[in-house]
């Protein structure tokens, strides 16, 4: 029996929840089937109910988005139990995954009827396989970086170099005056300016995702304007290297939406298209297949099967 898809998109943004479902969508094999051969899916969004997991992993205000969002799981599991079968869960989003907020919600889902796929996991998993000898920049918002997301999947692992976005000035770093101000990091003419985005290039994203005016999560989000400054990002980290040895995490759920606007546009990138990793693709591809449901071949690569480090994913204290 298949496994019905829960996806959990509170506290996403509506953009960003909508192109999850769209590539669960996309990437299933319904064969002849059509229209019933897709995947039954049960989606979440209860934004209003979910605190922004940044500004909960800074401010500690409870509640803890984990536990509002464990209970909802549990509540939607047993108001679809007579769906039958058992439930493949996931959250594309990055943040959510920082220990302060998984832990919580782990709690609620001691359910033998609920399978969890951790997003983070199944990256690290597929960028062992895939990102042998190259150097992998993580691209994130400061909660997922500064709570160790993804350190403990990747900053051991032999596979790949792992590097987080850090400003050359520690106090700069940590200084979030200007994080959600996109023209704090633009020339008079309004294009990205790669000196003041190389003195602070954490707070530079921050301002690209959260800017209150053009950033993606604003209303009117401008994704070809942050598109920029995320590769100015990425030119910093790499300076005069080889572009070829690099790979890129796009962590945090708003980054793949201005890529994928850009690259739909032909727009020139610092990489190859290849090497712009979307961990929500991964997470899509990995339910799809333990709920199940047919997995077009195309994205068959994006399920790897491998032990993890052995390291405590979830510490009970934030790093």
């Amino acid at each position: 029996m298949n496994r019905n898809i829960l996806v959990i998109g509170g506290g996403v943004g509506p953009a960003a929840s909508v192109a999850f479902h769209e590539k669960i969508v996309n990437m299933t094999e319904n064969g002849a089937a059509g229209d019933q051969g897709h995947a039954s899916v049960v989606h979440i969004s209860m934004s209003q109910f979910i605190k922004d997991r940044t500004a909960f992993i800074r401010d500690g205000v409870e509640p803890n988005p984990g536990s509002v969002m464990g209970d909802l799981v549990h509540a939607t599991c047993n108001a679809y139990s007579k769906l039958g079968g058992d439930f493949v869960v996931g959250v594309p989003c990055n943040t959510f995954h920082s220990p302060v907020v998984f832990n919580a919600y782990q709690k609620y889902l001691q359910n033998p009827r609920i399978k969890t796929v951790n997003m983070i996991e199944s990256t690290a998993n597929y960028l062992g396989a895939n990102c042998r000898g190259k150097k992998v920049i993580l691209l994130s918002t400061r909660g997922t970086r500064d709570t160790g997301v993804y350190h403990n999947y990747c900053q051991e692992n032999p596979d790949f170099d792992f590097t987080t976005c850090k400003a050359p000035d520690e106090a700069m770093d940590r200084n979030s005056a200007n994080d959600k101000s996109v023209a704090a990091f633009l020339k008079d003419n309004g294009e990205p300016d790669p000196a003041k985005i190389a003195e602070n290039p954490q707070g530079a994203i921050m301002a690209a995702i959260y800017g209150v005016e053009r950033g993606i999560k604003s209303i009117v989000g401008d994704w070809e304007i942050n598109f920029k400054i995320f590769e100015a990002v990425i030119q910093t980290i790499i300076g005069e290297d080889n572009p070829a040895n690099y790979r890129v995490i796009m962590g945090c759920t708003e980054i793949p939406l201005a890529y994928a606007k850009a690259i739909a546009r032909d727009a020139e990138t610092k990489l190859d298209k290849a090497s712009y990793i979307d961990p929500m693709d991964i997470l899509a591809a990995n339910m799809i297949k333990e709920s199940a449901y047919g997995l077009k071949e195309e994205f068959s690569n994006l399920v790897v099967d491998q032990a993890t480090p052995s390291i405590s994913p979830y510490p009970l204290s934030k790093l």
